[in-house]
């Protein structure tokens, strides 16, 4: 089944953002310039405990998503629970009391609630499946990771995904000061895959998972069907595929760089693979190797991996893919629930 692929329209989304309507620095129709002109086709304006309204009139402008974030309920750290909530006409939600009532009545009204920061909240893994709805968590806030160091939440995806839960993963900004230091924007986003750019497909891509997040790299495609994955790529450092404990599978362009460079020394190459071919092809080279009865084929240019198929590959309850580029951003895709 093709997970990602390249015929559809990859659009950059930010999907928590704040202006001057409550603690950002940037006045709101300035805060869409911003991302306007660092090439995203999706803003959500996610103010605190209000809507932010705003007309944009130029047929070119980012598509504006109404939005918010409240801060709702008590973890087992005694912390608020934050909640991005797109979607929503009413400003009057933010006064609904409990945390559960308020994800139940946002899903109800077709809105979409996103659990924000959980690593800089202090969310523990009770906290998180105590609750019900939320349609994704924030695994890269890169506003918590400028701040303080915590911006990344994979342990707790991981966590959920491996006991069974279904939730997607999104890499945001959290954006409030975009210009002055230290700069939080344009640092993690979501890349909405589309076949036409509006609110209807925006929404139907978050709720069923049709999106990637990132930092930088990029996944041009997904294939994965049964025990064969193919991910397509642009010059990754390393591809990575995750599932649950320590099951999983990394490959590096250094890796494949070994192999090649060793390809004449039968010793070394024995006691990491079984079975190699090298095949050179221009500028390309396919490295196509065999461990454990795993068929791996990684087409590699100068500047790094392009393409892996890993065929004959046991993954667990889930599968999730990750990129990490030369300049050490990352994308990751949504996980993968075994047949």
């Amino acid at each position: 089944m093709l997970h990602i692929s390249d015929r559809d329209l990859h659009v950059k989304a930010a999907l928590h953002t704040h202006s001057t309507s409550s603690d950002g620095k940037l006045a709101p129709k300035d805060v869409v310039d911003f991302y306007k002109n660092h090439g995203y086709g999706v803003v959500a304006l996610t103010d605190h405990n209000k809507i932010t309204r705003i007309e944009v009139k130029d047929f070119d402008d980012p598509l504006v998503i109404q939005g918010m974030e409240i801060s709702k309920g008590r973890s087992a750290l005694e912390e608020p629970y934050h909640l991005v909530v797109l979607g929503v006409e009413d400003d009057s939600i933010a006064r609904i009391g409990d945390l559960q009532e308020l994800m139940d009545f946002v899903n109800r009204s077709g809105g979409i609630a996103i659990l924000a920061h959980p690593h800089w909240s202090g969310l523990v893994y009770q906290d998180l499946i105590s609750i019900q709805g939320y349609a994704a968590m924030e695994i890269f806030n890169y506003g918590c990771e400028v701040e303080v160091s915590k911006g990344f939440a994979l342990s707790s995806w991981d966590s959920l995904l491996s006991s069974g839960y279904r939730v997607w993963g999104v890499a945001v900004d959290d954006s409030h000061r975009y210009v002055f230091p230290p700069i939080d924007a344009d640092g993690g986003w979501t890349v909405l895959l589309l076949r036409e750019l509006n609110t209807d497909e925006v929404f139907k891509a978050i709720r069923s998972g049709g999106f990637y997040s990132s930092t930088g790299a990029v996944i041009k495609k997904l294939m994965v069907d049964g025990n064969y994955i193919e991910v397509a790529t642009c010059s990754a450092r390393r591809i990575t595929l995750i599932s649950e404990n320590g099951k999983g599978f990394s490959i590096g362009s250094d890796d494949v760089d070994w192999l090649i460079n060793n390809i004449g020394d039968v010793e070394k190459i024995k006691s990491v693979v079984d079975e190699i071919d090298i095949v050179r092809e221009g500028n390309r080279t396919i490295v196509v190797f065999t461990k454990n009865q795993t068929r791996i084929s990684a087409v590699m240019d100068s500047n790094g991996i392009d393409l892996l198929t890993v065929d004959r590959f046991k993954w667990g309850r889930y599968l999730r893919v990750e990129v990490m580029d030369f300049q050490g951003g990352k994308a990751w895709s949504n996980p993968i629930a075994s047949q």
